[in-house]
């Protein structure tokens, strides 16, 4: 029985809909991100529901973070089938406020209220430029975005058909646009490979053409987006002998210090792709990263420490952390010890975990030049390709986890619940969970929910969401303090 069948049988109230959504949403993550053989396995019972369960899903609580990416799921499910209730769910959206995201605002645009054929090209421009911006503040890879391109255009294709065999103005209109644009390099998403596959589709044949984007469309959910694994041979990487290693100190070391080198070195207009998420591949980019989001991110992480009563710590720690990056991290936590006086704390270990290897040995020298501790391990691994003794840790120890930017990251990047079971099955003892990310949609928000969720016995420390213009310098947070006795 698929997922939305059992859901669709589970949803004769609002109480039995919650309950069924509150004890499976990872498993609608997972669909969200499973191929098109899965996905049409679905679809049937997906419209069943979205028609048969309209007047009980509408009556759900839409404060809470599950509902809300659950309305997020079932808006890119109607978007791929074109299901004539797509406009049920931006009802619910609007009369709630959610927030879905720019590209699903994008996606509105060419499904809704299109009252003549002109509005689809008029409206070219602005479906472009927010499909652009959400590739480039909100999405970690830029699968969505294209898939909504393609929509966009089959839609176009198919809506504005003509009786006989030649493209429609519009069609053609459309087409041209596109062309215009990946000359120009007006969005960088266009240049994307699969749009050049779509311009060589003859779109005379209207049927033909459709069902051709839409077997694009099925090859995009076919393609792996997980981050390649790194293989190096070295047990211990750490930068050394460079310019940049040469500039620091142990001495006069901080957070502070290092973006100043990046400030130096690098300008505003270097692009992040995919918000700085997805492994750094340069020097330039890593100077990028910490010039334009580093004190936000420096922010967010202190008002987590300042929750902590790091006083309660009287044992060994253990620090990991989780997509290190360039440990911007562990250097934050480093200075608010320092900051603070809290120099009661004996770290024993950090262990570094970041798939890019050059990322990596930068983190492992700035880790160095903290001085927090001199046993520092590195392993240049994808999380899915993590094992217990990559982070084996000592039961009597007490272990500081640090997410920052990382739990909200699509699950075809990685699997939440392999992480989840690994960190279960290795990190016996006291664990205090750090999690931090800036604001992105409420789907990525209960992404992080959902692994605050999975350890049971948790005991909350601090929670708190502000949306971008809710907090200072207009930056935005969610944050999960959590800690956790792993038996």
């Amino acid at each position: 029985m698929t997922l939305f069948r059992r859901l669709f049988n589970s949803s004769l109230s609002v109480d039995s809909l919650n309950t069924f959504l509150s004890e499976n949403i990872q498993s609608f993550y997972a669909l969200h991100n499973s191929n098109i053989e899965r996905l049409n396995e679905e679809k049937n019972d997906i419209c069943d529901f979205i028609e048969g369960r309209r007047l009980i899903f509408e009556q759900l609580n839409f404060t809470s973070n599950i509902n809300k990416a659950f309305i997020s799921i079932l808006f890119d499910f109607s978007e791929r089938f074109g299901f004539a209730a797509f406009a049920t769910i931006e009802n619910i959206q609007r009369r709630h406020n959610l927030y879905l995201g720019q590209r699903r605002e994008a996606a509105k645009l060419f499904l809704l209220n299109i009252r003549s054929n002109d509005q689809y090209i008029n409206r070219y421009e602005q479906i472009c430029s927010l499909l652009q911006s959400s590739l480039e503040t909100e999405e970690d890879t830029d699968k969505d975005v294209v898939v909504t391109f393609l929509n966009y255009y089959a839609k176009v294709v198919l809506d504005t058909s003509t009786a006989t065999d030649v493209a429609s103005e519009y069609s053609l209109a459309l087409k041209r646009n596109l062309i215009a644009s990946r000359a120009n390099a007006t969005f960088s998403f266009l240049q994307n490979d699969y749009l050049s596959r779509l311009l060589e589709i003859d779109i005379s044949d209207s049927a033909s053409a459709y069902n051709s984007i839409n077997n694009l469309i099925d090859e995009i959910y076919e393609r792996d987006y997980a981050i390649a694994e790194v293989v190096t041979e070295e047990e211990y990487l750490v930068e050394k002998d460079t310019n940049y290693a040469n500039s620091l100190d142990s001495q006069t070391f901080s957070f502070n210090r290092i973006r100043q080198i990046a400030v130096a070195n690098s300008d505003w207009n270097n692009f992040l792709h995919h918000r700085g998420v997805l492994p750094l591949q340069s020097e330039a980019e890593m100077f990028t990263y910490l010039k334009s989001v580093g004190p936000m991110h420096k922010a967010k992480l202190n008002s987590c420490f300042d929750a902590i009563q790091f006083t309660d710590i009287t044992n060994a720690v253990e620090i990991i952390d989780w997509g290190c990056g360039q440990a911007l991290a562990t250097v934050v936590l480093n200075d608010y010890l320092n900051e603070k006086n809290i120099n009661h704390l004996n770290v024993d270990k950090i262990i570094l975990i970041e798939p890019s290897e050059l990322t990596l040995k930068r983190a492992a020298l700035h880790t160095k030049l903290t001085g927090i501790t001199d046993n520092i391990k590195t392993v240049c691994k994808v999380f899915n390709h993590l094992n217990i003794d990559d982070v084996k840790t000592d039961p009597d120890s007490t272990k500081i986890h640090l997410f920052s930017n990382v739990i909200d990251i699509d699950e075809n990047i990685f699997s939440q619940n392999r992480l989840i079971e690994l960190i279960q099955n290795s990190q016996s003892g006291m664990n205090y969970f750090i999690c931090s990310s800036p604001f992105i949609t409420d789907y990525k928000t209960n992404q992080i929910d959902n692994f605050v969720r999975s350890f049971t016995n948790r005991e909350m420390i601090y929670t708190i969401d502000n949306k971008r213009g809710n907090w200072i310098n207009e930056w935005s947070r969610v944050l999960r303090v959590f800690k956790i006795d792993i038996t």
